[in-house]
C-alpha cells in the first residue's frame, strides 16, 4: 500500500514508479488547501483521496489518520507499506521494492536532513498484516508530533515484529 500527501510532487504523476507499489494507493489533503473540482476528479483515478478534517500535528499523525481511516472503510491492508510525502526517485522505488520482499519484517524510517521531520517509512508485509498492526494505531493517541515519532517507531519494533519457532526474520 503507498500512502502519501499532496505535498508529494509526483503523486499524479502515471509514469512514477511509486503507483506500481502493491496494493492500495491513499492520498491525503490538508484541511488548509482549496482543491479544484478538477484536481479531486483527477486525483481519484489513481488514490483513494481522504480529505482531513483538521491539520495532523506531524507527519506520523498523518499516518495514524490514514489508517485508522482504511481500518474503518474495511480496506483490506496487505503487502508493503510505503508512506511519503515526497518525490522518491524511481531507482529508490526499485531498491526498495527488493529490500521489503527479502525482509517481510522490515521497518524503516527515514527522516528530512532539513527539518528533522518523517520523510519516508516502509514496513514490510508480515508487518502490516500482523493482527495487532491495526489496534497499534487505533490506540495511538491524536496528534502525534514530529518528536514523538522515533518513540512510536521504537514501539512498532518492539510490538509488531515477530517470529515463529525457526522463522528467520
Amino acid at each position: 500500500m503507498f500512502i502519501t500527501t499532496k505535498d508529494n510532487p509526483s503523486a499524479l504523476d502515471p509514469k512514477a514508479r511509486t503507483m506500481t507499489w502493491p496494493g492500495p494507493r491513499i492520498l491525503l489533503t490538508s484541511p488548509d488547501e482549496q482543491q479544484s473540482r478538477q484536481w479531486i476528479e483527477s486525483a481519484e483515478v489513481h488514490y483513494l483521496v481522504i480529505d482531513l478534517v483538521s491539520p495532523a500535528a506531524g507527519r506520523f499523525d498523518t499516518l495514524r489518520i490514514a489508517i485508522t481511516r482504511m481500518a474503518r472503510a474495511r480496506i483490506e491492508m496487505s503487502g508493503p507499506l510505503l508512506f511519503c510525502d515526497e518525490g522518491i526517485p524511481d531507482n529508490e522505488i526499485v531498491r526498495l521494492e527488493r529490500t521489503v520482499w527479502q525482509d517481510p519484517w522490515l521497518i524503516d524510517a527515514t527522516t528530512n536532513p532539513v527539518d528533522g521531520q518523517l520523510a519516508m517509512l516502509v514496513l514490510g508485509e508480515k508487518i502490516v498484516t500482523n493482527p495487532l498492526f491495526k489496534s497499534f494505531f487505533n490506540n495511538l493517541h491524536e496528534g502525534v508530533t514530529e518528536m514523538q515519532t522515533d518513540g512510536c517507531i521504537a514501539l512498532m519494533k518492539e510490538h509488531l515484529i515477530w517470529h515463529e519457532k525457526g522463522q528467520t526474520r
